[in-house]
């Protein structure tokens, strides 16, 4: 539904991004990506969507 905010990911899963390289101000640091691709239809995220994703997002 439009307006509802993402899930949220968990702690560790941040603590992962960041420790991955994750820019700490990137907008999807704190998305859940898995429940993201569920509510599309996609049984996983693909991280090579990433670029596109925060494409759209600055657009936005």
């Amino acid at each position: 539904m439009e307006g509802d905010p993402f899930d949220v990911a968990l702690d560790h899963v941040v603590a992962e991004r960041l420790a991955d390289g994750w820019d700490p101000d990137d907008p999807l640091l704190r998305v859940n990506l898995i429940s993201l691709a569920h509510e599309t239809g996609r049984h996983a995220f693909h991280y090579t969507w990433l670029p596109t994703l925060r494409g759209t997002w600055k657009r936005q």
